[in-house]
């Protein structure tokens, strides 16, 4: 399924911020039956996937995982997940999901200033968020 081009960048950010949401509200853990509910949610609000979407939406979901559990206890968890839904879905926006190493870097810094602190394997976690993320964004808009 392709979607409209005024549609896309409007999809993918949903799709990354209901992912993050996701993750944030099941503690990093659910299983099947909770994924199929969330499928059958984005569904039932518009969002139909193709299956490749959705595996591709899965290894967002995952990649986010490694980084909600590299967040440590902290009580600004969901905060951070929102936090970094919305700078991916902002790097990608802007560059239409290919970038520099300067606006890898500036993305990184952007993030590191507007969130909580986080340890080094959090941020680190950021570049599989990304990739997983490109596979997303590249089935939805066509790229």
């Amino acid at each position: 399924m392709r979607f409209k081009v005024e549609d896309k960048f409007k999809t993918f950010n949903e799709l990354v911020h209901l992912g993050g949401r996701f993750v944030a509200d099941h503690n990093g853990v659910w299983d099947t039956k909770d994924w199929v509910k969330f499928l059958s949610d984005l569904y039932n609000n518009g969002i139909d996937l193709t299956d490749d979407m959705q595996c591709y939406l899965r290894h967002v979901v995952e990649s986010m995982r490694g980084f909600y559990f590299n967040l440590g206890e902290n009580e600004g968890v969901l905060n951070a997940m929102m936090n970094m839904s919305e700078h991916t879905v902002r790097l990608f926006r802007n560059t239409n999901g290919i970038w520099t190493q300067s606006e890898w870097e500036e993305f990184i810094n952007g993030y590191q200033q507007n969130a909580l602190s986080i340890n080094q394997r959090a941020l680190s976690q950021f570049n599989n968020i990304l990739d997983s993320s490109k596979e997303l964004f590249e089935s939805i808009v066509g790229v």
